[in-house]
């Protein structure tokens, strides 16, 4: 008996709600709920804050750079000191949080070129790791591709990672393709295949006032072939 009132609960829950679920191979580029990204600066005229890195705002559904992506991307201001000790000479940076340590497989790039200002597009930059915010890694020294704002803009790979495993990713800048300032349009984080265990879920775990048509949305655990979705109360579900 106490079994089938479990189930009813469960069923008067489920139908109580409109579920929309969706999951994902990958952190940026709309998928975004948990990452945090700052910047040394950001030109407050333009609005670009670096949020717009990762929330997927400049994208068509078809993964390319829209023509209006001027406001939807990050623009650098005045120079601060980067975090990192080691590149205290790099007054340009970003930072991604990304809410959770995962192993990543590759990052993708949509770099700046809209218009005249096509220059202004990172060119020369070095990407630094962590787990902890604290202890950091190199993981290389790359050149981005300009883009062509003549061409559709798919994005390129900005770096492969090769499976390390990371929370933090930092980008300092050395150099753009040309003009006074930088920016970078939209980035992405494909995870790699040793996630074992689902994350980045969205609503977050404890959130409150959540609308009940809301989507329900994680970073998937590679390997699996279902997605279980348990609603209720209790942790662990019974």
């Amino acid at each position: 008996k106490s079994g089938l009132m479990i189930i009813l609960q469960l069923l008067i829950s489920a139908s109580a709600i409109s579920v929309n679920a969706q999951y994902t191979d990958y952190i940026g580029a709309g998928h975004n709920d948990n990452v945090v990204v700052t910047a040394s600066s950001t030109d407050t005229e333009l609005l670009a804050s670096p949020s717009r890195l990762v929330d997927g705002s400049g994208l068509s559904e078809s993964g390319e750079l829209t023509s209006n992506y001027m406001q939807y991307s990050w623009i650098s201001g005045e120079p601060v000191i980067s975090p990192i000790d080691y590149r205290s000479d790099i007054g340009t940076w970003i930072q991604f949080d990304l809410g959770h340590i995962y192993q990543l497989a590759d990052m993708w790039v949509w770099n700046f070129g809209y218009g005249d200002d096509s220059q202004m597009g990172l060119r020369d930059i070095i990407i630094d790791y962590s787990t902890d915010g604290l202890n950091w890694a190199e993981l290389g020294r790359f050149e981005w591709e300009n883009a062509d704002p003549s061409q559709p803009n798919f994005g390129f790979k900005g770096a492969d990672f090769n499976g390390i495993n990371a929370r933090y990713i930092m980008i300092s800048i050395r150099d753009n393709w040309g003009g006074s300032q930088l920016a970078l349009a939209e980035v992405k984080f494909n995870i790699g295949t040793g996630n074992t265990v689902a994350a980045n879920p969205y609503p977050l775990d404890g959130a409150n006032s959540v609308f009940k048509e809301e989507d329900l949305k994680w970073t998937k655990a590679n390997g699996t072939g279902s997605q279980q979705i348990y609603l209720g109360t209790s942790n662990p579900p019974l």
